[in-house]
């Protein structure tokens, strides 16, 4: 059997580093564009992308509690953690322009909003999402 030449091995080197990284990437979640889809589970809770009906809220957040501030017009981005009894029990704020009060407020109101949970091979299951909403610069606009 002749040895194979460094010319003919490198490509095969190459393709199976390649093959590797992909499977590592896909492995992550890479496959998906949004950063909450990149990450198959978060502090125990399943992305959104992995599940079979996406966790949706009951009746829409209740802006009231919005009325009166300050809003740049900038979205703010969150990341909602919902058990698999439809209750949002955690909201991070990913990327916010706004006064910290403000986003504080924002936070709240998606905190106090009940979804009907995320169902994953027929179970309800502890989910998370990643939400943006854009409010108006005058303040209080339904997200």
């Amino acid at each position: 059997m002749r040895a194979m030449s460094l010319r003919r091995a490198l490509p095969a080197c190459a393709a199976l580093l390649v093959g590797l990284a992909a499977v590592a990437w896909l492995a992550a979640g890479g496959a998906v564009a949004s950063p909450s889809h990149r990450l198959p589970a978060l502090d125990g809770y399943t992305s959104s992308a992995m599940l079979d009906h996406t966790a949706t809220p009951r009746s829409a957040p209740d802006s009231a509690v919005l009325q009166g501030l300050p809003f740049s017009g900038v979205p703010i981005r969150l990341r909602l953690f919902i058990d698999h009894g439809g209750t949002v029990v955690d909201a991070r704020v990913l990327q916010s322009a706004e006064d910290a009060a403000v986003a504080e407020a924002v936070r709240r109101m998606f905190l106090a909003t009940a979804y009907i949970p995320g169902r994953l091979h027929g179970q309800d299951v502890d989910s998370y999402q990643d939400v943006e909403i854009a409010l108006g610069a005058s303040g209080g606009d339904t997200p």
